[in-house]
């Protein structure tokens, strides 16, 4: 887009100046970003994205961003047809996991400023100062965002598999443990050592998540509530509220200052024949 690369590759040189580059996937399209030096940040013109990092899964909706640490593979899932914009800065500015960025008026200018700069334009005053202001109008929350962390041993990662499968039908710590082969205790020890969470807050988690991918691929608040296990519509927009501090609507609902990026991706994604999403 814009006439430039669009390989995650040719973005991870040496330069201390942030580089960022534009794209856009089809719904139901993954793509694969290899290790990076540099750190990275991932912005959601439209659409909505499932990210996986480290095997753990995280969901960005349309108008939002997440941080991408330095040295990580990534996969990117693409609920529905998505404009992207992807910033590459020093690894020094790199966050230790995945973190949700605050998206302003200034941040989106910015970053859409940078995505036009050619990839081997000279270094003028001007690609320094956007750099520079791009650097420092980066924040970051200090909450997580939702994000479902995978255990990384094959005998949890059968239970966290059979959880997603079937988020409707909650396993007891019992269940669980016979299915993993292991002793009740032991499996809530290695659960909360190899993803932060208890068995419950796993299942959670678990279900908040499918719910989310749901939604984003187009289906209603009450499809995602019978997808992911809860009685009701209400209910899922309590546990949702609960975990993110946000609503389901608000979530969800595009940024008005992304108008102009969202237009942009609506043109682009005609050239590839389908209808831009979000």
């Amino acid at each position: 887009m814009y006439g430039k690369s669009e390989r995650f590759e040719d973005y991870d040189g040496a330069s201390k100046l942030p580089v960022a580059m534009a794209t856009a996937m089809v719904g139901g399209s993954a793509r694969e970003m290899p290790p990076m030096r540099r750190a990275g940040v991932l912005y959601v013109a439209s659409g909505s994205l499932r990210l996986q990092v480290n095997s753990a899964h995280w969901i960005c909706a349309p108008g939002g961003a997440l941080s991408l640490p330095s040295g990580n593979s990534a996969k990117l899932h693409a609920a529905s047809t998505c404009r992207l914009i992807f910033a590459f800065l020093p690894s020094a500015r790199s966050t230790p996991t995945v973190q949700k960025v605050i998206v302003t008026d200034l941040f989106r200018a910015l970053l859409g400023a940078l995505a036009e700069i050619p990839t081997n334009a000279a270094r003028t005053t001007r690609t320094r100062l956007l750099g520079g202001l791009f650097v420092n109008e980066l924040q970051f929350t200090s909450s997580s965002p939702i994000h479902l962390p995978w255990p990384a041993s094959a005998k949890l990662a059968r239970v966290s598999q059979a959880i997603v499968e079937d988020p409707s039908r909650p396993l007891t710590v019992a269940q669980a443990a016979r299915l993993a082969g292991m002793a009740p205790r032991t499996l809530s020890r290695w659960f909360a050592s190899e993803t932060g969470l208890s068995m419950g807050g796993w299942q959670r988690a678990a279900r908040l998540t499918v719910a989310l991918s749901e939604i984003a691929k187009g289906g209603s608040v009450y499809s995602a509530a019978a997808a992911s296990g809860f009685s009701t519509a209400s209910g899922l927009c309590a546990a949702f509220r609960r975990a993110s501090g946000t609503t389901l609507r608000g979530y969800f609902k595009p940024d008005a200052g992304a108008k102009q990026v969202r237009d942009e991706a609506l043109f682009f994604s005609t050239q590839l024949g389908v209808e831009a999403g979000g």
